[in-house]
């Protein structure tokens, strides 16, 4: 951008550009020093909300001052140029020091400098969310110094600039709660530090999974990856690090630290060398682990299931407003372990990251005309949402809507509405899948199951679906037995086994629903109530009724299930 001119401010050269803004490394002509000038993109500064957004979160960043959080130097607007002047850091980010490695020292360093910076951010009310390797940067003495803060103050009422039931972050470092879309904590950014630890450690990630929502499911269920060898020293800090429940990680910064020294004291950096990392070997990147495995193997599926493109890249941050995803995925559960208060409750950040590392490597993509992409982004959001409408899932392959958000997560990963839209089919197609059980065609529904494994090869449901299924199939089989001895042709078969299959399909999905987390149940209710009101548009009053009562037993206040009980019992 040769044209570019700040007053005060020399242009050097460009650090790093992306849709958001452009970094600039320029010299404050003032003060005869370096600074990371970052300056809004043109596109997003015609906005009014993204430009009061931006100078006033620059602003609310610029008063944290302390030794291991990003300087903010000015904030401004010349000529409808919209900047902030920032610490220059020569010494890359973490994120670049992982593909050469590191030692268990640095490691422990680096984690003690980051959850100082938290301590004292969540000390003034403020949470990051966003933890990773990008965000983390080094001086030219070594030390770590945290960035990248998207920030709001809990008593300063910014709830109409993120919603609750909105997640912001990345699906790599992301908390459970964070994935579940619920008001954060302190205990979050913890969790995400801790995976940033273990990563450290070990050179790769404790989950890892082919799309963001297999991995929040992982962060959300899987059991805490243990450390080998001597690292093992370090594993019951991570277990509680890593611990699903907030309330059972690190209570603060401070206490982390205090909890990383005393390892560090009785950690044998003298023993034998071996093949784990040590004060004196690199810890190098892990080789790529293949992406967890699909379900287990899924019932014969009588029709292939339509083709499908690779799942996006999860790597950028994500921005998923839970409301406007489907009912299955709508609403989540409270953590039943309390929530401490860190300096007054701490509220979930603003969205949009406001201070930005300076040097390579910065930003995953480059974005040479960002209002040209903002159209394309619109155009396929609509488009799928016009597919989703008409039921067009993963068809026709021109216009379904599965290709429509996939070309979304292209233009722009983790965009908020598409990763909703894929929740939506993912959902869709499980309750299609539920109704054809229910229709005693466990064909049908296996080939929807493959559609959507094809889709999120870990979404919940998937094995008690597949579950569901082969106990359909065995069901049907078995239907004959029922039966007198009267010889059953086939055309009569199929209405014998019917009441066997119907049975099953039902009972499978009340007991799962009974039992499994939050979201599962969420997502078998929504097959309920799809089924029960397909039946009640069929005039099959009593099966509408026992569907909407059966969703009744799992959640009693379901709207939707009193309001259909209601009609089904009044026709």
């Amino acid at each position: 951008m040769s044209t570019l001119d700040i007053p005060g401010y020399s242009i050097k050269r460009i650090l790093g550009r992306g849709g958001m803004a452009t970094v600039y490394l320029a010299e404050q002509e003032k003060f005869e020093r370096d600074v990371a000038l970052k300056v809004m993109a043109p596109a997003l500064s015609a906005d009014e909300g993204f430009r009061e957004r931006f100078l006033r979160e620059a602003k609310i960043v610029a008063k944290i001052s302390h030794p291991h959080i990003v300087a903010v130097y000015d904030v401004n607007e010349v000529n409808g140029a919209y900047y902030i002047a920032m610490e220059y850091h020569p010494g890359g980010d973490l994120k670049a020091r992982l593909k050469e490695g590191i030692t268990v020292r640095e490691a422990l360093q680096i984690t003690r400098d980051v959850a100082r910076a938290l301590d004292f951010a969540h000390g003034k009310g403020y949470l990051h969310r966003d933890i990773k390797p990008d965000n983390i940067l080094f001086r030219a003495d070594g030390s770590a110094v945290l960035t990248d803060f998207g920030i709001a103050k809990a008593t300063e009422g910014d709830a109409n600039l993120t919603q609750m039931g909105m997640v912001a972050g990345t699906p790599k470092y992301m908390s459970p709660e964070q994935a579940r879309g619920q008001t954060l904590d302190a205990d979050s950014d913890l969790y995400s530090l801790g995976v940033v630890f273990f990563e450290m450690l070990t050179g790769r990630l404790p989950y890892e999974a082919t799309d963001a929502i297999a991995l929040g499911i992982l962060h959300m269920n899987a059991p805490v990856p243990k450390l080998e060898g001597r690292l093992a020293h370090f594993q019951p800090l991570l277990d509680r690090l890593l611990a699903k429940q907030p309330g059972q990680r690190p209570q603060s910064g401070a206490k982390l630290v205090l909890e990383l020294d005393a390892l560090e004291k009785t950690y044998d950096f003298n023993a034998p060398r071996e093949a784990t990392a040590d004060d004196n070997t690199v810890v190098r990147p892990a080789a790529k682990r293949a992406p967890v495995a699909a379900v287990a193997a899924a019932a014969p599926v009588s029709a292939p299931a339509p083709a499908v493109a690779a799942a996006p890249d999860i790597d950028a941050t994500v921005l998923t407003p839970s409301a406007a995803a489907s009912p299955a995925v709508a609403s989540a559960t409270p953590v039943s372990a309390p929530v401490k208060p860190a300096s007054g409750k701490i509220a979930a950040a603003v969205g949009l990251v406001v201070v930005l590392a300076a040097g390579g490597g910065y930003w995953a993509k480059q974005d040479a005309d960002a209002r040209t992409r903002t159209a394309q982004v619109a155009s396929a959001l609509q488009s799928g949402d016009a597919a989703l409408s008409r039921n067009a899932l993963t068809a026709p392959a021109d216009d379904n809507a599965l290709a429509h958000y996939r070309r979304v997560l292209e233009l722009e990963p983790g965009h908020a509405a598409a990763n909703a839209g894929l929740q939506k089919i993912l959902a869709a197609l499980q309750a299609q899948a539920y109704a054809a059980l229910a229709a005693g065609n466990p064909d049908a529904a296996a080939s929807l199951l493959a559609q959507a494994s094809s889709i999120a090869p870990a979404y919940p449901g998937h094995p008690d679906l597949e579950r569901a299924i082969a106990g359909a199939r065995t069901a049907e089989q078995q239907a004959p037995a029922v039966v007198e001895s009267t010889v059953v042709t086939p055309a009569v078969r199929p209405a014998a086994s019917r009441p066997v299959v119907q049975a099953v399909a039902q009972e499978r999905i009340a007991t799962n629903a009974a039992s499994e987390p939050d979201a599962l149940a969420r997502l078998r209710i929504s097959g309920m109530l799809g089924s029960a009101q397909r039946a009640l548009e069929d005039g099959d009053s009593a099966t509408a009724v026992q569907r909407f009562e059966q969703v009744l037993k799992i959640d009693p206040a379901n709207r939707e299930a009193r309001e259909g009980l209601r009609q089904a019992r009044a026709r």
